[in-house]
């Protein structure tokens, strides 16, 4: 099975029955799953990436609702739930514990780090978050009108951070505890389109009737503008000095080219997953990027011939990148 994208890139699936048992994304670099049965409430019990790193495996306890994840190293974490299946403790391979607390209406009231500090919330009749204290100790509260909009915000040190809102639930106002205020206009779709700050300056905003952004003019004056392509995508930016930058699209959907106001180009090639593979400058001169079989960096060479290699776990982690000199010149 294919899922086509408007560039007719696609990505793959395959089953077995009614469950899937791999996925690629657009360039065939996929993750496998294997599960415990082909019965409607069978459950996945591993995942890996096609060379074998990522690989995760899940084992569920028979008597309570546990389950252990193993990655690729073999360390396990303990995930217990309760009997709505909200998670409420995690236990690490190296002993520590995370734990999880919640009301009667399975709103998080606390949460134990490993390290044994402690995140502490309350709430309002209708939910709203009022009061956070926090793994330091320090507290915030928070206040909301009728709306449920978040008017208040009472910092660590005491001092209050307020807002304002129109009548469809919009910001309008926002004043420090200086008493500086800085305030929002929006339009007819809910778009901001004027921001007007402590001292009288106002940036002004304007969108084409789709709701792309078509120009910014900032406290000076100046303005940049923006045209976009049938599909949406930036072809044009004027700046403020009326310089015009260019871009343009691959078949792939993929960004090209950047051409600059003085008509110098820089070519980009990327992959169907926009994943960059050679990078030329306006002088010709290009860097080559490789991936490997998970889509990970693997090396970038530049014009010179110069070459750094990246090097990953099998949890995918990221080592430290190893330089690789240029073969010497054949005399």
């Amino acid at each position: 099975m294919e899922a086509r994208d408007e560039n007719a890139q696609s990505w793959a699936y395959q089953y077995s029955h009614h469950l899937v048992t791999r996925y690629t994304d657009r360039t065939g670099r996929g993750i496998s799953l294997e599960w415990d049965g082909v019965h409607s409430e069978a459950r996945a019990i591993r995942e890996y990436a096609d060379d074998g790193s990522l690989d995760v495996r899940l084992t569920r306890d028979e008597n309570i609702d546990l389950t252990y994840v193993t990655d690729a190293y073999g360390r396990t974490k303990e995930y217990y739930f309760d009997e709505k299946g909200y998670n409420y403790r995690i236990v690490y391979p190296d002993h520590k514990e995370e734990w999880f607390e919640f009301d009667e209406d399975k709103r998080l009231t606390s949460h134990v780090h490993p390290d044994g500090s402690e995140d502490r919330f309350a709430y309002d009749e209708r939910g709203n978050m009022v009061w956070h204290e926090r793994r330091d100790g320090s507290e915030v509260a928070f206040a909301y009108d009728e709306q449920d909009n978040l008017v208040e915000i009472t910092d660590p040190l005491g001092e209050k951070w307020l807002r304002a809102y129109d009548d469809k639930g919009q910001l309008i106002e926002e004043t420090d505890p200086l008493g500086h205020k800085t305030k929002y206009a929006y339009n007819q779709q809910g778009l901001p389109v004027a921001v007007t700050d402590a001292k009288g300056g106002a940036k002004k905003i304007s969108y084409r009737p789709d709701g792309l952004l078509e120009s910014y003019t900032d406290c000076s004056g100046s303005v940049t503008q923006w045209q976009y392509d049938e599909r949406g995508r930036s072809v044009l930016i004027i700046d403020a000095m009326g310089s015009a930058t260019r871009y343009q699209y691959g078949d792939n959907g993929g960004l090209r080219a950047i051409v600059s106001p003085d008509g110098r180009a820089t070519q980009l090639e990327r992959d169907a997953e926009s994943r960059l593979l050679k990078i030329t400058d306006p002088l010709g001169r290009s860097t080559h990027y490789d991936y490997d079989k998970a889509g990970r960096l693997q090396s970038r060479t530049d014009a010179n011939g110069h070459a750094l290699a990246y090097r990953y776990d099998t949890l995918g982690r990221a080592d430290r990148p190893a330089q690789r000199k240029p073969p010497p010149l054949s005399v």
